[in-house]
This record gives C-alpha cells, sequence and structure tokens, in this order.
C-alpha cells in the first residue's frame, strides 16, 4: 500500500522537472543566453522555481496518508499549551478511509518529526459474513 504514496511523491516531481525544463527550453528558444535577461532566467530564476516547486511537493506529501495517498482531513487539536513538558500540543489529521493518522507537534523546539499511526483493517469485522449461528425466533404469539 505504501506504493501510492511513494509513487504520487514521485509524480509530483517528475511534474516539476518537466515544467522546469519546458520553461527552460522555451527561454532558450526566445532569449541568447549571453544577454542579462537569458542569465536571469536560466542560472537564477529556473533554479529557485524548481527548488520553490519540490518544496511545495514534500510539504504537500507530509499531509498525505502512508497507506492510499489521499490527503488527510479533519484536523482535531490536542494536547494543552499549559502543560508544554508533559502534554505537547499538537494536531492530529486522519485519514477518510481510516488507514490511519498523522500527529503533528506544535511545539517546534522538540523536532520530532510527524507520529504516523497505522490502523490495522478496522473495517474488515464489518464487511465479514456472519457464522451459520442461532437465529432470532419468531415473536411469543
Amino acid at each position: 500500500m505504501r506504493f501510492r504514496y511513494t509513487a504520487w511523491l514521485v509524480v509530483k516531481l517528475l511534474a516539476a522537472v518537466l515544467i522546469t525544463a519546458a520553461i527552460y527550453a522555451a527561454a532558450q528558444v526566445k532569449t541568447v543566453q549571453d544577454t542579462f535577461d537569458g542569465i536571469l532566467i536560466g542560472f537564477w530564476m529556473l533554479p529557485m522555481l524548481f527548488v520553490g516547486m519540490v518544496f511545495l511537493a514534500v510539504r504537500d506529501q507530509r499531509f498525505r496518508c502512508r497507506a492510499c495517498g489521499r490527503r488527510l482531513r479533519m484536523p482535531v487539536a490536542e494536547g494543552n499549551y499549559g502543560g508544554m513538558l508533559l502534554d505537547h500540543p499538537g494536531t492530529e489529521y486522519v485519514c477518510p478511509y481510516g488507514h490511519g493518522k498523522l500527529r503533528v507537534e506544535v511545539w517546534i523546539s522538540a523536532g520530532e518529526p510527524p507520529e504516523w499511526t497505522q490502523y490495522g483493517d478496522m473495517w474488515e469485522e464489518l464487511f465479514t459474513p456472519r457464522a451459520a449461528g442461532p437465529t432470532r425466533s419468531a415473536p411469543p404469539e
């Protein structure tokens, strides 16, 4: 299942590379590299654009489900700002399909990465067929 999560990141990074290459190719045709505009676009602006797109892709990936790759939803604030030593404040995001939750600490000085909690297959028991057992009897007359 983690394949979708990683594949989505690879697709976003490839899109960043292709967009940057297309802009570079369009600028290469219209300008001569020896001019100030060509140097400005090719040497300064495009690398900044590429780094910005990679940053946004990685930032977006942080808030995706590790199992299915969908955006995490339903942010819930947890913790207590008065108890910074024992009960760190944070925000939990939940996968809408029940794969898990992500806890992001608000306490920046901790430097801890977000904590992903994988849920088991919690919907499985709802869809398993019941064993043949006693059925409900008719009401007494």
